[in-house]
């Protein structure tokens, strides 16, 4: 009789190493679906809805506008500042799909937008989460960013609301008559008698910051218990001038709410 086993070693596989190849194999595949299977069940990453609005509860305003004053000091950021006083508040009292917010969204805000002067970054901050909470294809949203923006330009900031969280309270109040950041910060600057680098002004723009979350909590709040109403455009003798020649009924070359005489002559003089 041939020696198979022999015959099997020559050819470089015994049978005692054939079975336990097999049997390796065997497991090998096994064990490549079970880690298929287990593969499938691992949870897959959750992304933000699509859809708005998302949902809103109530908050408190001054727990957020809390940690957006705290927030500006650490980032530096009135934009940074306001969207993680509201969106830390959110992340808690909601959850998704606030958490999936990137912290610094709004960091590129700071400074009127890239150091630029333009809109106040809170604003833009404050305005995004509007339109998170209260899209609607009829414009609430719109109306509502609308209050919030002619608040701002039309009182005396910084509020004494958070003197006690200040290293600079007591501080001029100034009306900005705009929205933008370089006429804010600059006509308190002036009447501050100080510079738009200084711990003084930061500080001021920490409480204003402070004050447009408080306000847009405010306005939200309002949203939710279904009172908001929205307010009178507050247009001055001077920029109603300029519109009866700039106009819808006129030149239709001008948009916007602005006080006009912020920027331009008082052609009413």
């Amino acid at each position: 009789m041939a020696n198979r086993e022999g015959e099997g070693t020559k050819r470089g596989v015994s049978r005692r190493t054939f079975v336990a190849s097999g049997i390796a194999a065997g497991a090998a595949l096994l064990g490549g679906k079970l880690y298929a299977g287990m593969e499938k069940k691992k949870p897959e990453p959750v992304s933000p809805s699509t859809e708005l609005p998302w949902p809103y509860v109530r908050l408190d305003p001054w727990e957020a506008a809390r940690r957006a004053h705290d927030h500006y000091l650490d980032k530096d950021g009135c934009g940074s500042g306001a969207w993680l006083g509201l969106l830390s508040l959110l992340r808690e009292k909601v959850g998704h799909p606030y958490t999936t917010m990137p912290d610094m969204m709004f960091d590129h805000a700071s400074n009127g937008y890239a150091n630029q002067g333009t809109l106040c970054g809170a604003l833009g901050a404050c305005a995004a989460i509007i339109n998170l909470v209260a899209y609607y294809e009829k414009g609430t949203h719109e109306k509502l960013i609308q209050n919030l923006f002619h608040w701002y330009a039309h009182t005396p900031l910084p509020s004494p609301r958070f003197d006690a969280i200040s290293a600079y309270p007591d501080q001029p109040q100034v009306v900005p008559n705009s929205p933008l950041c370089h006429v804010s910060e600059s006509t308190w600057v002036s009447a501050a008698g100080t510079s738009v680098n200084s711990e003084e002004k930061r500080a001021r723009c920490a409480k204003v910051t402070a004050e447009t979350v408080y306000q847009t909590v405010v306005i939200l709040n309002e949203y939710l218990d279904g009172k908001f109403a929205p307010v009178a455009a507050g247009i001055s003798a001077e920029t109603q001038y300029c519109l009866s020649c700039h106009g819808p009924e006129g030149a239709d070359n001008q948009q916007g709410m602005m006080t006009c005489s912020v920027c331009h002559d008082d052609h009413t003089q």
